[in-house]
C-alpha cells in the first residue's frame, strides 16, 4: 500500500511540474493594461505591425499609441505615425496596426504609459508555430509515471527471448 501512495505522489508531482508554465501565464491580467504586438511581412521590404491594446473594464478616454523603432541597441526613435484610440467603458480590447517601411530592426509600441514587448524584424516572417509545450510535457510524463509506478510496485515485464534465425 505504501508503494502505491509513493507512486501516486510522484505521478501528481510530475503532472504539476509539467503544468507550471501554463498556470504561470494564465493569472489575472495587469491592472493598468497591456499592449500585445506581432508582425507580418508586406510585399516590399517593410513589415505590418499589428497589435491589441487591452485596458481594464471601466476605462475611458483617448489613448494615443506610438510606434518606435531601433537600428541597434539603445538607439530608439519614432518609427511611424501614431494611432488614436477612443476607449469607452465596457470594451477592453482595441486593435491597431502600423505599416512600417523604415530600416529598423526592432519595434516597440507605447501608449498611455503602457509599453509592449520589443519585436524583432526577424519575428515578422513566415514561421512554423510552436507546439504548446505544457501539453506535450504532460503527455511526455505519462510513460515516465508508468515506469516509475511499475518500479515502485515491483511489477516486472518478461524480457523477450531473442533467437537468431540463420
Amino acid at each position: 500500500m505504501r508503494k502505491v501512495a509513493i507512486t501516486v505522489i510522484a505521478a501528481l508531482s510530475l503532472v504539476l511540474l509539467s503544468a507550471v508554465p501554463a498556470l504561470a501565464a494564465g493569472g489575472g491580467g495587469p491592472q493598468s493594461g497591456s499592449i500585445s504586438i506581432w508582425g507580418t511581412p508586406d510585399k516590399g521590404s517593410g513589415v505590418y505591425i499589428y497589435g491589441t491594446l487591452n485596458v481594464p473594464n471601466g476605462t475611458s478616454g483617448i489613448f494615443t499609441v506610438y510606434e518606435y523603432g531601433s537600428k541597434g541597441p539603445g538607439k530608439w526613435g519614432s518609427a511611424s505615425d501614431s494611432t488614436v484610440i477612443h476607449v469607452v467603458k465596457g470594451q477592453t480590447s482595441y486593435g491597431f496596426s502600423f505599416d512600417e517601411k523604415g530600416p529598423f530592426s526592432q519595434f516597440e509600441v507605447e501608449g498611455g504609459g503602457i509599453k509592449s514587448r520589443i519585436l524583432n524584424r526577424d519575428e515578422c516572417g513566415f514561421r512554423v508555430p510552436e507546439a504548446p509545450s505544457s501539453a506535450l510535457l504532460m503527455i511526455g510524463a505519462l510513460p515516465v509515471v508508468g515506469l516509475v509506478g511499475m518500479r515502485v510496485t515491483g511489477i516486472r515485464l518478461p524480457l523477450p527471448h531473442w533467437t537468431r534465425i540463420a
